[in-house]
């Protein structure tokens, strides 16, 4: 147990960090009192649980506060989520798709292909490597955000794992309006956020880059019989598009990382067996 609550100490640490970047004192300062109260190794749990409802309450508080469009879509997954919690627990086992040990760090990587991007005088070049950070953020992004919904849910056996995927996808979707149209048109088992259009249009070589580094970009489908094809997905950005929705992606994808680690940690604490969360 000692162990595992240094663990956690050290990753509250880090969220404590990102929730002082984004101006977020008010749920960074109980944060804190959280990590000194996981210190003391004879802390009531109870006090230890309220502490995490404090802190994921005031998360919310927040971020509805400061992001209001982050808000919006992380609050309706968090009441969907429910939804789906209220059909009935089983014991299953959890699984992550791959060992964390395997993977990219957007962390480590990333912040060298911004590095990359800052410094970058080419706009065609500099076009091309926001590609590889679109990819990147979207693959760790996902995968990580994917893990934790369907760690906890391959407990709930009426949970449909394309039910899903499509709240993953529609929480990581920037314009509402976007994920919206695809699900009338493709279906929610085939509705992917803006993000994974553009990666999928980056890595089938699906674009074009103008000299000023404006670029258009396109999806495809195959149609039932797969003798055409039919494009899904076509937009042009121009370099300042790509900025504002990387960074914009990205703090959703931080924003998601808090309450996933948040919320775990608390569930952990209210389940006697942790291990399922822990690991």
């Amino acid at each position: 147990m000692a162990s595992e609550r240094t663990a956690l100490i050290e990753q509250l640490k880090l969220i404590s960090l990102y929730l002082s970047e984004k101006k977020m004192i008010g749920t960074k300062s109980i944060v804190l009192v959280l990590i000194r109260d996981l210190g003391e190794p004879y802390t009531p749990k109870q006090v230890i649980i309220q502490d995490f409802i404090l802190t994921t309450d005031s998360f919310i508080l927040e971020l509805g506060s400061y992001y209001a469009d982050h808000f919006v879509c992380i609050n309706e997954l968090i009441m969907e989520l429910s939804s789906i919690a209220e059909r009935g627990y089983f014991e299953g086992q959890s699984l992550r798709w791959d060992p964390p040990e395997e993977r990219g760090s957007p962390e480590t990587l990333g912040k060298e292909n911004i590095y990359d991007l800052t410094h970058e005088t080419n706009p065609v070049t500099k076009t091309l490597l926001h590609g590889l950070d679109f990819i990147g953020n979207y693959e760790t992004g996902k995968a990580n955000f994917a893990n934790f919904v369907n760690g906890i849910f391959r407990h709930y056996p009426k949970a449909n794992p394309y039910e899903l995927n499509f709240l993953v996808e529609k929480v990581l979707t920037l314009e509402p309006k976007h994920i919206e149209d695809e699900a009338s048109t493709l279906g929610k088992k085939n509705a992917r956020c803006e993000v994974c259009r553009i990666r999928n249009g980056f890595s089938h070589f699906r674009y074009k880059v103008f000299p000023d580094g404006t670029l258009h970009i396109w999806d495809i489908k195959h149609n039932e019989d797969k003798s055409k094809t039919i494009r899904i997905f076509d937009r042009t950005y121009t370099p300042s598009d790509l900025v504002n929705m990387r960074n914009k992606f990205y703090e959703r994808i931080e924003f998601l990382n808090c309450m996933a680690y948040l919320y775990t940690f608390r569930w952990a604490f209210l389940d006697p067996d942790m291990d399922k969360y822990l690991h």
